[in-house]
């Protein structure tokens, strides 16, 4: 990708939605989806889809949004393009009920609205995909087939059957890109285990353990068994111990990370900050150990960090978002470079690797989003 860094104007605490909109930009299997996707809209680009029940303004404004990050000057030299409004981008906001909270001037979360992003741009694709031809469909990174709702029975080690159920799944290109899903396995000693199979677009990482000093701490804790009482309908009133494990059954091609930093406190009765330093590193291997048995690859699966979206201050109320986005080609050769970058709104600078992964202990900032690229293929070993 040939980007030239630009910085988004703040029109007034919406620092939250240009640190998602930016690192949206160097996502590339988003970016290139969209670029696609302009090529098989027919008509002008804003607005074409607005009629009627199929309207797609965020689509619409996406595409527009991402077309004018790209432009290039007229004299094509090497400085950074001047600041923009996402105007188009805030304008379909507010045709939308879910963004409703998002758009009076108030500091909103990041990871909130990047969900409420991703939905609205799932709901107005599916829309698009129903009017396209096949020949006009566009592709995005095939990963999983669609579930649908359903429950059937497994047979696992030893022959013992298992029960396990499944969420309906939404196969469109945004589930592709980040979609990933859980194997939640129930084991009571009364019954057969029972597994169900749920879906996630960011993986959420408790950070409160004291043991919990790196990324790599917190993912461990995803599949410890918890403990959880369950009651059983043939045994009203008795109460059961049972144990509770989570297992990665999927992983997508861009992994976010959503580390768990506002939290409600029942002796504070408000939200907070949980302000500790989490250290990550540039690549992340997902090992065997957190990914359900018949899932497992032979070796770790490895990603690469592309971006660190933080927030900034102490309370949950308020503060500041800023971005480090790894941008691909920086000096935008033929033989790319890629290099970090820092984001602030408007401003945009050159950072050194160290920037972005020391000095934590003397930073404001917390990592709260980690976005990542995979480098390995995704699936299952085969044993012939």
């Amino acid at each position: 990708m040939k980007i030239r860094p630009r910085g988004l104007v703040n029109t007034g605490n919406m620092c939250f939605a240009n640190s998602v909109l930016q690192v949206l930009v160097y996502c590339q299997p988003f970016h290139r989806f969209f670029s696609e996707l302009r090529k098989h809209l027919a008509g002008p680009v804003v607005g074409s889809q607005r009629e009627g029940t199929k309207a797609t303004p965020l689509v619409d404004a996406t595409i527009q949004f991402l077309k004018e990050f790209g432009k290039e000057r007229e004299d094509d030299i090497f400085d950074e393009l001047d600041s923009f409004i996402p105007t188009y981008v805030y304008d379909a906001m507010k045709e939308k009920k879910r963004f409703a909270n998002m758009i009076g001037g108030h500091q909103e979360d990041a990871e909130e609205f990047l969900g409420f992003f991703l939905d609205t741009l799932e709901e107005e694709l599916l829309s698009i995909s129903q009017s396209l031809s096949p020949k006009e469909s566009v592709k995005a990174p095939t990963e999983e087939p669609q579930v649908q709702d359903g429950e059937w029975l497994e047979v696992g080690k030893k022959n013992k059957t298992v029960t396990t159920r499944t969420a309906k799944s939404t196969d469109s290109p945004i589930t592709r890109i980040f979609g990933g899903k859980f194997r939640s396995t129930l084991r009571n000693p009364h019954q057969r285990d029972s597994v169900t199979i749920e879906d996630w677009r960011s993986l959420q990482l408790d950070i409160q353990p004291e043991n919990v000093k790196t990324l790599k701490d917190a993912l461990q804790h995803i599949s410890h068994p918890q403990p959880v009482q369950i009651s059983i309908p043939t045994r009203p009133g008795v109460i059961h111990e049972a144990t509770q494990q989570v297992l990665i059954e999927a992983l997508p091609p861009v992994l976010i990370l959503h580390m768990k930093r506002f939290l409600y406190d029942t002796k504070v009765g408000d939200v907070v900050k949980v302000g500790k330093q989490v250290s990550f590193s540039p690549e992340l291997e997902i090992g065997s150990d957190l990914i359900a048995p018949s899932k497992r690859t032979p070796q770790p699966v490895r990603y690469q960090l592309f971006g660190v979206l933080y927030h900034h201050g102490p309370s949950a109320s308020g503060g500041h978002y800023t971005l480090d986005v790894l941008h691909p080609n920086r000096e935008l050769s033929e033989r790319p470079r890629p290099a970090w970058i820092r984001i602030d709104d408007e401003l945009v600078s050159d950072v050194r690797p160290e920037d972005v992964f020391g000095g934590l202990d003397r930073d404001d900032r917390h990592a709260y989003l980690l976005f990542y690229r995979r480098l390995t293929a995704w699936g299952p070993s085969r044993t012939n």
